[in-house]
């Protein structure tokens, strides 16, 4: 998901010399000889700094000169605070978008609400000095790095594949809201494409990013919520087998792995990779086009799917209030985990939005993090799937279409 350089300036320092005090001798008598003063000493018509005055001069000359030099460099200090970068990454609270404003139903009737459904974002950025200083002092800061943030090197791609990320979640909430309200939705793919794998879960070491799963357990895979049900058909412990596609493009490979149960829920086995479908195909009813921005990641699926069974349907799921939102969305409506909650709900209280829905995924350090954050502020609600978020926004379920008498 991310929204998700300065060039640098120049100073010039001036270098101002102190005025010279001068004294005006006078012409006077030698004391013990009575001849004026020879050539050799001042007459009364030279100018000339005194032996003392010489003294007091050439301090203050200095102080100038080191008063100089420390304001030059204390002006580079500050602007290498603010504008050098470091090998770190800065993840800070971003912004708090309304989802329904975003989206464009055609061919089918859709309703206005009163209230709203909003998505979060994270402000992600190459850290400065200052960045640092702040994720020091700053419990919503977080800062990694880059090794950990763009394990490859190539932060491009890393933003090529948010971007698909983001695509793809859109096309799934869609789909996964049009089933929901029974609508017939045709969906076809290729294979689950892993996008990313965790370190020290069972696939790790095993499958990389790129690598496209194409068989599990002997089950075919077309699209990735397919992996998503199978692995969820087992146990933590269980030895699965995997056939999948390198991502250098080789012939498929059979590996075996042993599943992991989930932090959160120890009961629930993980394979521990995040997944999308590769030549995801989709064919709607009708036209509904999201809008999504510079926004990249998969972290507004929920948002977006809420939105679009809002909009469907005449009841203000809301009940005209605002309601923030952050987790992926799976074909099955399950809700999957995603990143920068506790970000995220630092910039859910600013905008004073009194309820926010997150992923059941949270381990509980991170729940009672954002529990510090929000403090008595914000109402943090966990849900597994669609129908809990639904049930937190409209208890005792929804009126579907078709339904009313």
């Amino acid at each position: 998901m991310a929204v998700w350089g300065s060039s640098p300036n120049t100073i010039r320092a001036t270098m101002i010399a102190a005025p010279i005090r001068t004294t005006r001798l006078s012409t006077r008598a030698n004391d013990m000889t009575g001849e004026m003063l020879s050539p050799e000493h001042p007459s009364s018509g030279a100018d000339v700094d005194s032996p003392t005055d010489r003294q007091e001069g050439r301090p203050r000359k200095k102080l100038w000169v080191i008063g100089g030099i420390a304001a030059g460099c204390l002006i580079a200090f500050v602007i290498a605070a603010f504008f050098v970068p470091t090998p770190y990454v800065a993840f800070a609270p971003g912004s708090v978008r309304d989802t329904e404003e975003k989206i464009v139903v055609e061919g089918e009737q859709a309703y206005s609400s009163d209230g709203e459904i909003m998505f979060t974002t994270v402000s992600i950025k190459d850290a400065t000095l200052m960045d640092l200083l702040r994720g020091w002092i700053d419990d919503t800061v977080d800062i990694k790095h880059r090794s950990e943030v763009y394990p490859d090197g190539d932060e491009d791609e890393q933003q090529r594949v948010n971007q698909e990320m983001m695509d793809q979640s859109k096309i799934e909430a869609t789909w996964v809201a049009l089933e929901y309200l029974g609508y017939d939705v045709e969906v076809g793919g290729t294979g689950a494409v892993v996008t990313g794998v965790g370190k020290g879960l069972p696939a790790d070491g095993v499958l990389t990013p790129g690598d496209v799963i194409v068989e599990f357990e002997g089950r075919p895979i077309a699209v990735h919520g397919d992996l998503v049900e199978a692995v969820s058909e087992h146990q933590p412990g269980d030895e699965v087998s995997i056939v999948f596609e390198p991502h250098d493009g080789g012939e498929p490979e059979e590996v075996s792995v042993e599943l992991a149960p989930r932090e959160s829920d120890p009961d629930a086995p993980i394979l521990g990779v995040t997944l999308e479908t590769r030549d995801l195909e989709v064919d709607l009813p009708f036209e509904i086009d999201i809008d999504s921005g510079e926004v990249t990641g998969p972290s507004a699926g929920l948002a977006w799917t809420l939105a679009v069974i809002d909009l469907l349907t005449p009841e203000d799921l809301t009940d005209g209030q605002v309601v923030a939102v952050t987790g992926a969305i799976e074909p099955d409506g399950s809700v999957g985990p995603v990143g920068g909650v506790p970000q995220k709900v630092s910039a859910v209280s600013r905008a004073g939005i009194d309820l926010f829905i997150v992923p059941d995924s949270l381990t509980e350090e991170e729940y009672e993090r954002i529990g510090e954050i929000a403090g008595d502020d914000v109402e943090v609600v966990q849900v597994g799937t669609l129908d809990e978020a639904l049930e937190v926004l409209v208890p005792g379920g929804i009126e579907l279409p078709g339904e009313a008498a």
